[in-house]
Formats: structure tokens, C-alpha cells, sequence
């Protein structure tokens, strides 16, 4: 079986965890099914297909439209109740992101007295200094192209955390690190925050 993920090039460490959750969970996938795709974590439904079977475990809509599922599809859960409302699935299989199951994220923190954490989207950390800027806030900039792990460590020294990045949240979330989401452009997506954050019962409340 093939992932089927967003390759970002320079790196996103949101989409980049499926390289380590998925090979981790199911070390033989590629012997089985090879003709096959795994949808893993992103927002990554709908837009082109790929032909085969077509397997997805917590991919969640919102860039793409429909995400045309048909006989080809098995579909295990998705990431929130609005992805599955709006692909015309029960809503109940609106379970959560998969990254929360990779295990790098069973850590200790280790928070720096008073560090508060930065985190842009990843398109947004190319569009200026954010390392200057978080510096001259006195906010801890956390680069999102960073590996995963990386990434992760440096939510673990935060005793708080500001998130543009939706991962930045659920990897904050997953370690008990208090967080906020903040909006810095447009690119800001209202759709896949709220359909992870219902899966939480919570409400998104953004600092703009």
C-alpha cells in the first residue's frame, strides 16, 4: 500500500508525520496491496484521485471539494464531523487526526519558564522574519518545516503555545501543552480547525 500525503517541498512537519506514524503502525505496508493508497493525515480529500482502492484513515476536506468517494474507497474514520457531513458519511466517523496516534508524541515536557511558542502555517513562515518578529514579542519561534520530531521538542520546552499551524495545536494538544490559534493571513482555515476541534467539543476562538 502507498501513502497518499502532501510532500511539501522544504518540509511540513504536519504532513511530514506520515512517514514515521504509518510505517511505525503497519511496518509491512508496502509488501500488501501495493496497487493500493493509504489516506493518512492532511487535509487532503478530494481533488484528483488516484485509480485503486483507495483506503482512509483520518483525512480530513477542505481545499479540494468533493471528496467523490465511491466503490474504490474505505473509508476507516476521518479527522472531524464537518469532513464527514460533508462526504455524506455518518458523522460518528468523524474520529480525529491520526497524528495524535504517533508515538513521538508520548513525551514528557519540559517547559522553559515563561517560553511561549510561535508556530506559522508553513506558507506563511516563507512570507517574513517570524524568527525576528516572535524574538521582538518575546515569543518562542517554532519553524514549521522543521522535522516532527524537532517540531515536537520544541512544543515540549513551551508552557504555552500560539498556533497558526492546525498541527501546531494538535501536537500541543497531544503533549498537554495549553495553546491558542492565531490568524496571520488569509490562508487561515476556518473549515479544518473547527472539524478537528469537534471531535474536542470545543469551539474555535482565534486571536486575529
Amino acid at each position: 500500500m502507498q501513502l497518499r500525503y502532501c510532500r511539501i517541498p522544504g518540509g511540513n512537519f504536519g504532513d511530514d508525520v506520515n512517514a514515521r506514524l504509518w510505517p511505525a503502525l503497519f511496518p509491512d505496508l508496502a509488501d500488501h496491496h501495493p496497487d493500493a493508497w493509504l489516506y493518512g493525515v492532511g487535509t487532503i480529500l478530494g481533488g484528483a484521485r488516484p485509480d485503486g482502492t483507495k483506503v482512509v484513515l483520518g483525512s480530513g476536506m477542505g481545499y479540494r471539494g468533493d471528496a467523490g468517494f465511491d466503490a474504490t474507497w474505505h473509508v476507516y474514520w476521518v479527522r472531524g464531523p464537518r469532513t464527514a457531513a460533508a462526504s455524506g458519511l455518518d458523522p460518528a466517523v468523524g474520529l480525529g487526526d491520526g497524528a495524535v496516534l504517533w508515538d513521538g508524541l508520548r513525551r514528557a515536557t519540559a517547559p522553559v519558564p515563561g517560553r511561549v511558542g510561535f508556530v506559522p502555517h508553513h506558507k506563511s513562515y516563507d512570507g517574513a522574519d517570524w524568527d525576528a518578529i516572535a524574538h521582538r514579542a518575546g515569543l518562542f519561534a517554532i519553524d514549521p518545516r522543521q522535522s516532527p520530531e524537532a517540531v515536537t521538542a520544541a512544543l515540549a520546552s513551551c508552557e504555552r503555545v500560539l498556533t497558526e499551524s492546525l498541527h501546531g495545536a494538535i501536537f500541543a494538544d497531544a503533549l498537554g501543552v495549553p495553546w491558542r490559534a492565531v490568524v496571520l493571513a488569509r490562508r487561515f482555515h476556518g473549515f479544518k480547525w473547527q472539524d478537528w476541534l469537534d471531535t474536542l467539543g470545543m469551539t474555535l476562538d482565534a486571536v486575529e
